[in-house]
């Protein structure tokens, strides 16, 4: 699904619900009226998806977002049908009027409606905490070295990445780069790139009892999709994850590294004998030598806050050590989704084909989180960064995914055209619906 086919539905269901709005506050009918209500609803459709777009990063999904337009128009309905139908001020006609219980059914909708829109947009909505599983995996002494650039792909990663998985994870993905008044599938150079996988448990293998993850981006050298030997890493410095807790990335504990008692960055790869080693990325509850949580990370110039606690490695500056340890395990059971969040900095000079890969396991398989093997499930998220000025092509040749969003010229007009309608409308309302009253 596209941008626009997204936009478009979210402008329907504000026309239905400001039709509805229509016939419950007024008694008698008007064909302006309704003609208005329907551009009031396109207008208002229009704005709760540019709200949607720019305050989810362009990549979130139906689910709660898809109340928006139905909320906002309702909100907007209610307020301009009730000054509408005032008959002393507006249209003079008596059978043209809030019913008898209009006025109270209103004001309890409004507050309704008001309060819906606060929860939609302020209130982070986790919509499955399962009951922690106890069964405890002890990670001692766990050690390696910080990330260099002369790491890379190894034979190993690329043969496993190039496997077509079959396990019972099903993984969607999007990805959206904002700068306003563009939103864009691929970012430019000194911009960033929003991505997210959503984690789908299907009936075929079971619960996902002992969740982790693992999340890498690589350098696409040849560009052919799919990391591939010697190609190299994107330095982790660039990236962080989860980005966003609403979207259940309060469970997912990624890593932080301290040193003199200061979270200084997040890590996701390090190096052991010289090899790359993909830190992963488990669905839990931890135990706590430090806790990461509103904590703000020292190397981000936007000065990340951690809205999660992760797992803490001490830099004892020979090496990092890994000092938490897995608690209890939050697993997810047949049916549910989990959505995993990041986002990725683009410095100048980094226009090329890049790939983000996600891989999933359990514990009671894949026993050794640093090194898994063959993961249940996998995909491969291929994507470019721009030069500036550069086209942005479409990238995203897979149906089931979520939409690739590309907010273009063509959105921003198809918003001014239904501004100016509706303040047409409501000059027509105005102006011609006395006398349309009158005729009758």
């Amino acid at each position: 699904m596209y941008i626009l086919d997204q936009m478009f539905i979210y402008i329907a269901l504000a026309i239905i619900t400001a039709i509805i709005i229509d016939f419950i506050v007024i008694e008698g009918r008007n064909d302006i009226l309704m003609g208005f209500m329907v551009i009031l609803g396109a207008f208002t459709g229009w704005i709760s998806f540019i709200l949607f777009a720019f305050m989810t990063g362009g990549i979130g999904r139906f689910g709660l977002w898809m109340t928006l337009p139905i909320i906002l128009t309702g909100l907007v309905s209610i307020v301009v049908l009730l000054k509408f139908a005032d008959v002393k001020v507006m249209f003079r006609r008596p059978r043209w009027r809030v019913g008898k219980y209009t006025t109270l059914l209103s004001l309890i909708t409004l507050v309704g409606l008001l309060g819906s829109l606060i929860i939609v947009i302020f209130i982070p909505v986790d919509l499955a905490r399962p009951t922690p599983n106890t069964n405890i995996s002890v990670f001692e002494d766990v050690t390696a070295r910080g990330y260099t650039d002369n790491l890379e792909v190894t034979s190993d990663m690329a043969r496993t990445a190039g496997i077509r998985t079959s396990g019972n994870i099903d993984i969607s993905t999007a990805r959206t780069y904002v700068n306003f008044p563009r939103i864009g599938a691929n970012p430019e150079e000194k911009q960033y790139l929003n991505f997210e996988a959503t984690f789908t448990v299907s009936s075929s293998g079971g619960n996902w009892d002992q969740p982790y993850i693992r999340c890498w981006i690589f350098v696409d050298t040849n560009e052919n999709g799919v990391p591939d030997s010697n190609e190299g890493f994107v330095d982790p410095a660039n990236y962080k994850f989860p980005s966003n807790p609403q979207s259940n990335g309060n469970f997912w504990r990624s890593h932080a590294l301290w040193e003199n008692d200061l979270p200084v960055k997040m890590i996701n790869v390090l190096s052991s004998s010289g090899d790359p080693v993909i830190l992963p990325i488990f669905r839990c509850d931890l135990t706590v030598w430090q806790n990461e949580l509103n904590k703000v990370f020292a190397n981000t110039p936007e000065s990340f806050t951690a809205p999660y606690d992760m797992m803490s490695w001490k830099n004892t500056g020979s090496s990092y050590i890994l000092e938490e340890d897995v608690q209890a395990w939050r697993s997810l059971p047949v049916g549910s989704v989990a959505t995993f969040t990041g986002k990725m900095y683009a410095p100048e000079g980094m226009a090329g084909h890049y790939g983000i890969v996600y891989q999933t396991y359990d514990m009671r398989f894949n026993t050794d989180p640093f090194n898994p093997g063959t993961p249940i499930s996998q995909k491969v998220d291929a994507f470019e960064i721009l030069a500036p000025d550069d086209p942005d092509p479409d990238p995203d040749p897979d149906p089931d995914d979520p939409p690739v969003v590309d907010m273009t010229s063509t959105t921003w007009v198809t918003g001014v055209a239904l501004g100016g309608l509706t303040l047409l409308g409501s000059a027509v309302a105005v102006i011609k619906g006395p006398k349309f009253l009158m005729r009758k």
